[in-house]
Protein backbone atom coordinates (compact mmCIF):
# COMPACT_ATOMS: atom_id res chain seq x y z
CA UNK A 1 0.00 0.00 0.00
CA UNK A 2 1.19 3.61 -0.77
CA UNK A 3 3.11 5.22 2.60
CA UNK A 4 2.75 8.97 2.94
CA UNK A 5 5.02 11.13 5.13
CA UNK A 6 3.45 12.97 8.27
CA UNK A 7 4.64 16.95 7.41
CA UNK A 8 5.97 18.12 11.04
CA UNK A 9 8.60 17.69 13.04
CA UNK A 10 7.07 14.23 14.27
CA UNK A 11 8.45 11.28 12.80
CA UNK A 12 6.33 7.77 11.64
CA UNK A 13 8.15 5.74 14.26
CA UNK A 14 7.40 8.73 16.38
CA UNK A 15 3.58 8.84 16.18
CA UNK A 16 3.06 5.15 16.32
CA UNK A 17 4.88 4.93 19.65
CA UNK A 18 2.79 7.84 20.74
CA UNK A 19 -0.68 6.41 20.10
CA UNK A 20 0.54 2.94 21.11
CA UNK A 21 1.86 4.28 24.47
CA UNK A 22 -0.99 7.37 25.23
CA UNK A 23 -4.05 5.32 23.16
CA UNK A 24 -4.76 9.28 22.28
CA UNK A 25 -5.64 9.77 18.91
CA UNK A 26 -3.00 10.96 16.58
CA UNK A 27 -4.36 13.44 13.83
CA UNK A 28 -2.74 12.53 10.24
CA UNK A 29 -1.35 15.13 8.17
CA UNK A 30 -1.23 14.90 4.50
CA UNK A 31 -3.17 14.09 1.49
CA UNK A 32 -5.56 10.78 1.18
CA UNK A 33 -4.10 8.56 -1.46
CA UNK A 34 -5.78 6.94 -4.31
CA UNK A 35 -6.71 3.77 -2.49
CA UNK A 36 -8.56 5.40 0.17
CA UNK A 37 -10.24 8.27 -1.84
CA UNK A 38 -13.48 5.96 -2.52
CA UNK A 39 -14.45 5.99 1.53
CA UNK A 40 -15.59 8.36 3.88
CA UNK A 41 -12.38 10.61 4.85
CA UNK A 42 -12.76 9.91 8.89
CA UNK A 43 -12.41 6.38 8.28
CA UNK A 44 -9.58 7.60 5.67
CA UNK A 45 -7.76 9.02 8.14
CA UNK A 46 -8.45 6.39 10.86
CA UNK A 47 -6.93 3.92 8.43
CA UNK A 48 -4.01 6.25 7.60
CA UNK A 49 -3.04 6.54 11.47
CA UNK A 50 -3.39 2.82 11.73
CA UNK A 51 -1.07 2.22 8.93
CA UNK A 52 1.74 4.17 10.47
CA UNK A 53 1.20 1.94 13.73
CA UNK A 54 1.28 -0.80 11.92
CA UNK A 55 4.50 0.35 10.10
CA UNK A 56 6.81 1.45 12.70
CA UNK A 57 9.93 -0.72 13.07
CA UNK A 58 8.59 -0.76 17.07
CA UNK A 59 5.80 -3.25 15.57
CA UNK A 60 6.96 -4.82 12.73
CA UNK A 61 7.45 -8.02 14.69
CA UNK A 62 4.70 -7.58 17.04
CA UNK A 63 0.95 -9.28 17.09
CA UNK A 64 -1.34 -6.42 16.27
CA UNK A 65 -3.65 -7.59 18.68
CA UNK A 66 -1.32 -5.63 21.25
CA UNK A 67 -2.34 -2.45 19.03
CA UNK A 68 -5.85 -2.27 19.26
CA UNK A 69 -6.84 -3.81 22.48
CA UNK A 70 -8.18 -1.98 25.64
CA UNK A 71 -7.89 -3.79 28.18
CA UNK A 72 -4.32 -4.65 28.91
CA UNK A 73 -4.30 -7.62 29.49
CA UNK A 74 -4.71 -8.59 26.30
CA UNK A 75 -1.62 -6.51 25.28
CA UNK A 76 0.76 -9.32 26.33
CA UNK A 77 1.65 -11.43 22.67
CA UNK A 78 2.69 -14.81 24.79
CA UNK A 79 -0.82 -14.87 26.56
CA UNK A 80 -3.13 -13.74 23.57
CA UNK A 81 -4.72 -14.94 21.11
CA UNK A 82 -5.00 -17.93 22.17
CA UNK A 83 -3.50 -20.72 20.62
CA UNK A 84 -4.88 -23.87 21.67
CA UNK A 85 -8.16 -25.47 20.76
CA UNK A 86 -9.78 -24.88 23.76
CA UNK A 87 -8.93 -21.03 23.13
CA UNK A 88 -11.24 -20.51 20.46
CA UNK A 89 -14.13 -20.21 22.12
CA UNK A 90 -12.64 -17.71 23.96
CA UNK A 91 -11.37 -15.59 21.59
CA UNK A 92 -14.79 -15.75 19.74
CA UNK A 93 -16.26 -14.58 22.82
CA UNK A 94 -13.46 -11.78 23.75
CA UNK A 95 -13.07 -10.67 20.24
CA UNK A 96 -16.92 -10.30 19.49
CA UNK A 97 -17.18 -7.70 22.13
CA UNK A 98 -17.37 -4.22 21.07
CA UNK A 99 -15.85 -3.44 24.59
CA UNK A 100 -12.63 -5.17 23.29
CA UNK A 101 -11.55 -2.95 20.90
CA UNK A 102 -10.13 0.86 20.92
CA UNK A 103 -12.92 2.87 19.28
CA UNK A 104 -10.90 3.93 16.27
CA UNK A 105 -10.75 0.17 15.60
CA UNK A 106 -14.22 -0.81 16.50
CA UNK A 107 -15.38 2.37 13.79
CA UNK A 108 -13.35 0.53 10.78
CA UNK A 109 -15.09 -2.59 11.63
CA UNK A 110 -18.30 -0.90 12.18
CA UNK A 111 -17.96 0.81 8.78
CA UNK A 112 -16.71 -2.67 6.87
CA UNK A 113 -19.62 -4.18 8.34
CA UNK A 114 -22.06 -2.41 7.01
CA UNK A 115 -20.71 -1.74 3.57
CA UNK A 116 -20.41 -5.17 3.13
CA UNK A 117 -24.61 -5.64 4.38
CA UNK A 118 -25.64 -3.14 2.00
CA UNK A 119 -23.49 -4.96 -0.70
CA UNK A 120 -25.44 -8.11 0.44
CA UNK A 121 -29.07 -6.23 0.62
CA UNK A 122 -28.13 -4.73 -3.14
CA UNK A 123 -27.09 -7.99 -4.61
CA UNK A 124 -30.00 -9.77 -3.40
CA UNK A 125 -32.34 -7.75 -4.40
CA UNK A 126 -31.04 -7.79 -8.16
CA UNK A 127 -31.10 -11.26 -7.91
CA UNK A 128 -34.79 -11.30 -6.71
CA UNK A 129 -35.54 -9.12 -9.42
CA UNK A 130 -34.07 -11.39 -12.43
CA UNK A 131 -35.43 -14.37 -10.54
CA UNK A 132 -39.12 -13.23 -10.21
CA UNK A 133 -39.18 -12.82 -13.93
CA UNK A 134 -37.71 -15.83 -14.46
CA UNK A 135 -40.27 -18.06 -12.34
CA UNK A 136 -37.33 -18.54 -9.56
CA UNK A 137 -38.10 -19.17 -6.00
CA UNK A 138 -35.88 -17.31 -3.23
CA UNK A 139 -32.74 -19.44 -3.53
CA UNK A 140 -29.45 -19.86 -0.79
CA UNK A 141 -26.78 -19.78 -3.41
CA UNK A 142 -23.59 -22.16 -2.21
CA UNK A 143 -20.20 -22.18 -3.54
CA UNK A 144 -18.63 -25.33 -2.60
CA UNK A 145 -14.97 -26.44 -2.86
CA UNK A 146 -11.18 -26.32 -1.12
CA UNK A 147 -8.79 -23.44 -0.82
CA UNK A 148 -8.16 -22.26 -4.81
CA UNK A 149 -10.82 -24.89 -6.52
CA UNK A 150 -12.30 -21.76 -8.45
CA UNK A 151 -14.91 -20.99 -6.43
CA UNK A 152 -15.52 -17.21 -7.72
CA UNK A 153 -14.37 -18.22 -11.32
CA UNK A 154 -17.64 -20.39 -10.80
CA UNK A 155 -19.78 -18.34 -10.22
CA UNK A 156 -18.90 -16.03 -12.63
CA UNK A 157 -19.27 -18.58 -15.11
CA UNK A 158 -22.32 -19.93 -14.01
CA UNK A 159 -24.22 -16.74 -14.58
CA UNK A 160 -26.38 -16.66 -11.90
CA UNK A 161 -29.75 -14.28 -12.06
CA UNK A 162 -28.89 -10.83 -11.33
CA UNK A 163 -25.46 -11.14 -10.49
CA UNK A 164 -23.52 -7.68 -9.56
CA UNK A 165 -19.99 -7.80 -10.35
CA UNK A 166 -17.08 -5.24 -9.65
CA UNK A 167 -16.48 -3.04 -12.89
CA UNK A 168 -13.18 -3.00 -14.22
CA UNK A 169 -11.40 0.04 -15.44
CA UNK A 170 -11.55 -1.27 -18.70
CA UNK A 171 -15.31 -1.58 -18.44
CA UNK A 172 -15.46 -5.26 -18.05
CA UNK A 173 -16.52 -7.63 -15.32
CA UNK A 174 -14.72 -8.69 -12.43
CA UNK A 175 -15.13 -11.02 -9.16
CA UNK A 176 -19.20 -10.59 -8.01
CA UNK A 177 -19.93 -7.76 -5.22
CA UNK A 178 -22.35 -8.99 -2.34
CA UNK A 179 -21.71 -12.50 -1.83
CA UNK A 180 -21.51 -13.98 1.95
CA UNK A 181 -17.91 -14.63 2.09
CA UNK A 182 -15.56 -13.84 5.41
CA UNK A 183 -12.57 -12.35 2.60
CA UNK A 184 -15.10 -10.04 1.59
CA UNK A 185 -14.73 -8.70 5.36
CA UNK A 186 -10.64 -8.45 5.08
CA UNK A 187 -10.78 -5.63 2.58
CA UNK A 188 -11.88 -3.06 4.89
CA UNK A 189 -9.46 -4.08 7.35
CA UNK A 190 -6.48 -4.62 5.21
CA UNK A 191 -6.69 -0.77 4.05
CA UNK A 192 -5.48 -0.24 7.74
CA UNK A 193 -2.63 -3.08 7.11
CA UNK A 194 -2.16 -5.31 9.97
CA UNK A 195 -1.15 -8.84 10.32
CA UNK A 196 -2.84 -11.77 8.94
CA UNK A 197 -3.26 -13.51 11.84
CA UNK A 198 -4.93 -10.81 13.50
CA UNK A 199 -7.05 -9.96 10.10
CA UNK A 200 -8.58 -13.49 9.92
CA UNK A 201 -9.64 -13.79 13.43
CA UNK A 202 -11.13 -10.19 12.85
CA UNK A 203 -12.62 -10.66 9.63
CA UNK A 204 -14.60 -14.21 11.24
CA UNK A 205 -15.71 -11.86 14.00
CA UNK A 206 -17.23 -9.31 11.38
CA UNK A 207 -18.87 -11.79 9.14
CA UNK A 208 -20.71 -12.89 12.56
CA UNK A 209 -21.68 -9.94 13.20
CA UNK A 210 -23.21 -9.91 9.30
CA UNK A 211 -24.75 -12.96 9.43
CA UNK A 212 -26.58 -11.71 12.24
CA UNK A 213 -27.95 -8.53 10.65
CA UNK A 214 -28.44 -10.20 7.86
CA UNK A 215 -30.57 -13.24 9.36
CA UNK A 216 -32.82 -10.02 10.89
CA UNK A 217 -33.16 -8.58 7.31
CA UNK A 218 -34.20 -12.17 5.72
CA UNK A 219 -36.94 -12.49 8.51
CA UNK A 220 -37.91 -9.16 8.09
CA UNK A 221 -38.68 -9.74 4.21
CA UNK A 222 -40.39 -13.13 5.07
CA UNK A 223 -37.44 -15.11 3.24
CA UNK A 224 -37.98 -13.59 -0.41
CA UNK A 225 -34.37 -13.11 -0.28
CA UNK A 226 -31.33 -14.88 -2.41
CA UNK A 227 -28.45 -15.30 -1.13
CA UNK A 228 -24.91 -16.33 -2.47
CA UNK A 229 -22.60 -17.83 0.55
CA UNK A 230 -18.67 -18.32 -0.90
CA UNK A 231 -16.93 -20.63 1.76
CA UNK A 232 -15.55 -24.38 2.05
CA UNK A 233 -18.56 -26.37 3.53
CA UNK A 234 -15.92 -28.67 3.69
CA UNK A 235 -17.77 -29.93 7.32
CA UNK A 236 -21.21 -31.85 7.06
CA UNK A 237 -22.48 -29.46 10.01
CA UNK A 238 -21.87 -26.24 7.35
CA UNK A 239 -24.03 -28.05 4.91
CA UNK A 240 -26.92 -28.72 7.76
CA UNK A 241 -27.09 -25.16 9.02
CA UNK A 242 -28.07 -24.13 5.15
CA UNK A 243 -30.33 -26.25 4.86
CA UNK A 244 -32.14 -25.88 8.19
CA UNK A 245 -31.76 -22.15 7.51
CA UNK A 246 -33.86 -22.64 3.93
CA UNK A 247 -36.60 -25.34 5.93
CA UNK A 248 -37.33 -21.91 8.19
CA UNK A 249 -37.23 -19.40 5.53
CA UNK A 250 -38.87 -21.54 2.82
CA UNK A 251 -36.41 -20.64 0.21
CA UNK A 252 -34.54 -23.22 -2.29
CA UNK A 253 -30.80 -24.30 -2.14
CA UNK A 254 -28.60 -23.69 -5.19
CA UNK A 255 -25.10 -26.07 -4.43
CA UNK A 256 -22.69 -25.49 -6.94
CA UNK A 257 -19.56 -27.63 -6.23
CA UNK A 258 -15.56 -26.92 -7.13
CA UNK A 259 -13.45 -30.25 -7.23
CA UNK A 260 -9.76 -30.43 -7.79
CA UNK A 261 -6.67 -32.26 -7.50
CA UNK A 262 -4.57 -31.66 -4.42
CA UNK A 263 -2.06 -30.58 -5.94
CA UNK A 264 -4.00 -27.30 -7.49
CA UNK A 265 -5.15 -26.39 -4.76
CA UNK A 266 -1.72 -26.40 -2.97
CA UNK A 267 -0.87 -24.50 -6.66
CA UNK A 268 -3.38 -21.93 -6.41
CA UNK A 269 -2.26 -21.44 -2.37
CA UNK A 270 1.17 -20.98 -3.28
CA UNK A 271 0.45 -18.41 -5.67
CA UNK A 272 -0.93 -16.09 -3.49
CA UNK A 273 1.33 -13.02 -2.82
CA UNK A 274 2.72 -13.14 0.77
CA UNK A 275 1.20 -10.96 3.40
CA UNK A 276 -1.70 -10.34 1.31
CA UNK A 277 -5.18 -11.25 2.72
CA UNK A 278 -6.24 -13.83 1.18
CA UNK A 279 -5.68 -17.06 3.65
CA UNK A 280 -2.41 -18.90 3.43
CA UNK A 281 -3.60 -22.38 5.41
CA UNK A 282 -0.42 -25.00 5.90
CA UNK A 283 0.14 -27.98 4.58
CA UNK A 284 -1.70 -30.24 7.30
CA UNK A 285 -4.36 -28.03 7.64
CA UNK A 286 -5.24 -27.93 3.80
CA UNK A 287 -4.92 -31.63 3.46
CA UNK A 288 -7.21 -32.40 6.43
CA UNK A 289 -9.93 -29.98 4.34
CA UNK A 290 -9.34 -31.87 1.49
CA UNK A 291 -10.34 -35.21 2.33
CA UNK A 292 -13.02 -33.70 4.61
CA UNK A 293 -14.58 -32.14 1.61
CA UNK A 294 -14.89 -35.30 0.06
CA UNK A 295 -16.33 -36.93 3.19
CA UNK A 296 -19.02 -33.94 3.39
CA UNK A 297 -19.86 -34.65 -0.02
CA UNK A 298 -20.57 -37.75 -0.53
CA UNK A 299 -22.88 -37.55 2.99
CA UNK A 300 -24.62 -34.53 1.44
CA UNK A 301 -25.28 -36.57 -1.54
CA UNK A 302 -25.95 -39.47 -0.41
CA UNK A 303 -27.78 -38.52 2.33
CA UNK A 304 -28.50 -35.08 4.19
CA UNK A 305 -29.97 -33.22 1.08
CA UNK A 306 -32.32 -35.99 -0.11
CA UNK A 307 -33.49 -36.22 3.64
CA UNK A 308 -33.86 -32.55 3.88
CA UNK A 309 -37.49 -32.31 1.71
CA UNK A 310 -36.80 -29.01 0.20
CA UNK A 311 -36.15 -27.73 -3.33
CA UNK A 312 -32.47 -28.70 -4.29
CA UNK A 313 -30.29 -27.83 -7.46
CA UNK A 314 -27.04 -29.72 -7.15
CA UNK A 315 -24.20 -29.50 -9.81
CA UNK A 316 -20.98 -31.32 -8.99
CA UNK A 317 -17.72 -29.71 -11.02
CA UNK A 318 -14.40 -31.41 -11.18
CA UNK A 319 -11.54 -30.58 -13.26
CA UNK A 320 -10.65 -33.28 -15.57
CA UNK A 321 -6.91 -34.36 -15.42
CA UNK A 322 -7.56 -37.76 -15.90
CA UNK A 323 -8.50 -37.43 -19.55
CA UNK A 324 -8.44 -33.27 -20.20
CA UNK A 325 -6.98 -30.72 -18.41
CA UNK A 326 -8.05 -28.21 -20.34
CA UNK A 327 -11.47 -28.77 -19.02
CA UNK A 328 -11.15 -27.10 -15.71
CA UNK A 329 -14.54 -27.43 -14.63
CA UNK A 330 -16.38 -30.49 -16.18
CA UNK A 331 -20.01 -31.19 -15.66
CA UNK A 332 -19.59 -34.42 -13.61
CA UNK A 333 -22.76 -34.95 -11.36
CA UNK A 334 -26.12 -33.18 -11.25
CA UNK A 335 -29.77 -34.10 -9.18
CA UNK A 336 -32.49 -34.47 -11.45
CA UNK A 337 -36.39 -35.54 -10.31
CA UNK A 338 -38.06 -38.63 -10.91
CA UNK A 339 -41.36 -39.51 -11.84
CA UNK A 340 -42.36 -39.07 -8.24
CA UNK A 341 -40.25 -36.27 -7.48
CA UNK A 342 -37.73 -37.44 -5.61
CA UNK A 343 -34.20 -36.21 -5.76
CA UNK A 344 -31.97 -39.11 -7.72
CA UNK A 345 -27.79 -38.43 -8.33
CA UNK A 346 -27.18 -38.56 -11.90
CA UNK A 347 -23.57 -39.01 -12.39
CA UNK A 348 -22.15 -38.07 -15.85
CA UNK A 349 -18.57 -39.01 -15.43
CA UNK A 350 -18.22 -42.18 -12.84
CA UNK A 351 -14.31 -41.63 -13.18
CA UNK A 352 -13.95 -38.09 -12.17
CA UNK A 353 -17.30 -38.33 -9.09
CA UNK A 354 -15.12 -41.41 -7.36
CA UNK A 355 -11.91 -38.64 -7.42
CA UNK A 356 -14.20 -36.29 -6.00
CA UNK A 357 -16.15 -38.21 -2.75
CA UNK A 358 -15.09 -40.29 0.00
CA UNK A 359 -17.22 -43.13 1.03
CA UNK A 360 -15.04 -45.67 2.62
CA UNK A 361 -11.74 -45.82 4.22
CA UNK A 362 -10.20 -46.91 0.74
CA UNK A 363 -10.96 -43.36 -0.53
CA UNK A 364 -9.84 -41.79 2.60
CA UNK A 365 -6.68 -43.95 2.30
CA UNK A 366 -5.81 -42.84 -1.58
CA UNK A 367 -6.99 -39.20 -0.81
CA UNK A 368 -4.26 -39.19 2.23
CA UNK A 369 -1.77 -40.49 0.15
CA UNK A 370 -2.40 -38.08 -2.65
CA UNK A 371 -1.94 -34.97 -0.37
CA UNK A 372 1.20 -36.39 1.13
CA UNK A 373 2.74 -37.49 -1.99
CA UNK A 374 2.19 -33.84 -3.07
CA UNK A 375 3.47 -32.33 -0.36
CA UNK A 376 6.71 -34.41 -0.23
CA UNK A 377 7.57 -33.47 -3.27
CA UNK A 378 10.42 -30.55 -4.18
CA UNK A 379 9.62 -27.34 -5.71
CA UNK A 380 11.92 -27.34 -8.47
CA UNK A 381 11.79 -26.45 -12.37
CA UNK A 382 10.92 -29.78 -13.31
CA UNK A 383 8.04 -30.16 -10.76
CA UNK A 384 6.82 -26.51 -12.14
CA UNK A 385 6.90 -28.08 -15.95
CA UNK A 386 5.59 -31.12 -14.89
CA UNK A 387 2.49 -29.63 -13.39
CA UNK A 388 2.13 -26.96 -16.18
CA UNK A 389 2.45 -29.61 -18.60
CA UNK A 390 -0.42 -32.16 -16.70
CA UNK A 391 -2.80 -29.20 -14.84
CA UNK A 392 -2.81 -26.35 -17.66
CA UNK A 393 -4.30 -25.90 -21.00
CA UNK A 394 -1.10 -25.38 -23.42
CA UNK A 395 -2.97 -22.71 -25.18
CA UNK A 396 -3.17 -21.12 -21.81
CA UNK A 397 0.23 -18.80 -22.33
CA UNK A 398 -0.78 -16.25 -19.01
CA UNK A 399 -1.66 -18.60 -16.76
CA UNK A 400 1.74 -20.66 -17.76
CA UNK A 401 3.63 -17.74 -17.48
CA UNK A 402 2.17 -16.14 -14.11
CA UNK A 403 2.92 -20.25 -12.32
CA UNK A 404 6.35 -20.46 -13.98
CA UNK A 405 7.07 -16.97 -12.92
CA UNK A 406 5.06 -17.34 -9.16
CA UNK A 407 6.84 -21.21 -8.28
CA UNK A 408 10.29 -20.36 -9.52
CA UNK A 409 10.41 -17.74 -7.08
CA UNK A 410 10.22 -20.15 -4.19
CA UNK A 411 13.48 -21.74 -6.12
CA UNK A 412 16.82 -22.05 -4.06
CA UNK A 413 19.26 -24.47 -5.87
CA UNK A 414 21.54 -24.58 -2.47
CA UNK A 415 18.30 -25.41 -0.61
CA UNK A 416 15.49 -26.75 -2.19
CA UNK A 417 12.10 -27.11 -0.33
CA UNK A 418 8.96 -29.14 -0.85
CA UNK A 419 6.10 -27.93 -1.25
CA UNK A 420 4.07 -28.70 2.26
CA UNK A 421 7.68 -26.64 4.06
CA UNK A 422 6.85 -23.99 1.61
CA UNK A 423 2.99 -23.87 2.65
CA UNK A 424 3.69 -24.07 6.31
CA UNK A 425 6.38 -20.79 5.96
CA UNK A 426 3.68 -18.95 4.15
CA UNK A 427 1.43 -19.43 6.49
CA UNK A 428 3.66 -17.95 9.20
CA UNK A 429 4.32 -15.05 6.99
Amino acid sequence: MERLNNSGESSSPELANKYNTLKEEVPFIGLIPEDLKDIPESIARICLRQRETMNSPINKYTNSYNLYAIDEKFQNPDDFPPKVEAGKAILKKTIDSQSYWQPERAELQNYGIQCQFEHTKALSESMRAAERELGIPATIYILCGVSAAGKTTACKKADYPGMIYKTKPDGSRGNPIGPLATDNSKDYLWMAGGSCDQIHAESSMMMRKIDTLWAEYVSQRNGDCSEVRDKTFSEIKDIEEIIQNAQETGRRISDLDIDVPFIVSAVGVMMRQKGSHEPHPAFDYLKSNYVSMKETRYTKLKKTYPDSGIDISYTLKCYDYINDPKERQKEVARYKRDESGNLVLEIIDTELYEQAILENKESETRFLEEADSVGSQLVTREFIEDYCNKYLDPKDEATIKAIKSGLEAYIDDDNLKTVAEILDENAKA
